[in-house]
Formats: C-alpha cells, structure tokens, sequence
C-alpha cells in the first residue's frame, strides 16, 4: 500500500428539511487531524474533508500484508444544497466522523476543526433544535454538563418517593395480611 496517496474515504450523504449529514470512517486519528472546508465555486457547494497520515510504519518490521493505514484521507463532495457552514456541528468518536450542516438560502463557506473533550473524542458544535438556530460548544458543554448535575438530584428525589411509597404500603398491610384481591 502506498501511504502517501490518500486513502479512499466512503461516506454516507444523508438530507432532512433542515440539514444535511455526512458520516464518514477516519480510523486512527485524532480529533485535531481532521479538517473539513466547505466553499462556494461558483454554483455549487463543495466540501473537502481531510487528514494527514497518522503514525506511519515504524521499525525494523516487514509488512505481510497492508490494507490499511490511519491516513492520509481525502474525500471531495459537490453538496446537493447550499448551507451554513458557519453553524456546522463535527463530531469524531470510536473512529467516525459525522457532520452536519445547516441547510440555508445560500453557502456560507467556513474551515472547520475539532476541539478535544476526551480521548480521541472531538467537537465543533455550530447549532441546535428544529428549527436550526445557532450555538456553540461552549454553549452545548454548559447545558450537558448542568443536565448531568441534575441528574443526581432527580434520582435522589426518586429513590425517596419510592422509599415512601413502600413504607406506606407495608403500614398498611403488615406481613402476612396482604389483599387477597377480594
């Protein structure tokens, strides 16, 4: 296999009312490898989504069989709508990387990278909702992180209410006088 010709990059193009998705394997990576462009020549909306060979072959090793290499990858897509890529959302996790982009009247071209939250997981996040309307990580990070601390308190409170309830049962029908159904 030659590692300095991109590798060929499969995606999935998928299109709703309001947006446009395309998923795509980049295996190997870290988030900050990735770099997607979108653009507008002349009437069409283009992407190029890219990444760098990543952790060529090294050693004194000889290669028995090489189908594959993390890099580099390349991938071109004339787009079937104009977008907003200023609003796009990239997210990279367990090797794919999925973006989504805002369907809009016309192209608003943007360069996009990937922001590290953890591991080889990776962000950019431009919007939310239906309708589409605009947003950013750090936006998205706030309200994640403040539904998580929540989520402790609700289960608190849970586990209280249903405490109660079955104390409130078994005062009423102790052991060995419970309904009959009758």
């Amino acid at each position: 296999m030659n590692h300095n010709s991109p590798n060929e990059l499969p995606v999935k193009l998928y299109r709703s009312r309001e947006r446009l998705t395309i998923a795509a394997p980049l295996p190997g990576l870290e988030p900050q490898d990735i770099s997607v462009k979108v653009s507008n020549e002349g009437e069409s909306t283009e992407l190029i989504m890219e990444a760098p060979l990543r952790g060529a072959f090294k050693g004194d090793k000889e290669v028995l069989y090489d189908e594959w290499s993390p890099g580099p990858y390349y991938k071109h897509l004339v787009l079937p709508a104009a977008v907003d890529a200023s609003m796009a959302n990239l997210t990279y996790e367990n090797g794919i990387a999925v973006l989504t982009l805002p369907v809009a009247e016309r192209t608003v071209p943007a360069v996009l990278g990937l922001k590290r939250i953890g591991g080889t997981v990776g962000q950019t996040i431009g919007n939310a909702g239906h309708p589409v309307r605009p947003n950013s990580s750090a936006d998205h990070n706030a309200r994640k992180s403040e539904v998580t601390k929540r989520q402790p308190n609700f289960l608190a409170s849970r586990s209280r209410q249903l405490t109660h309830e079955v104390s409130e049962s078994l005062a009423r029908h102790p052991e060995g006088s419970q309904p009959t159904g009758q």
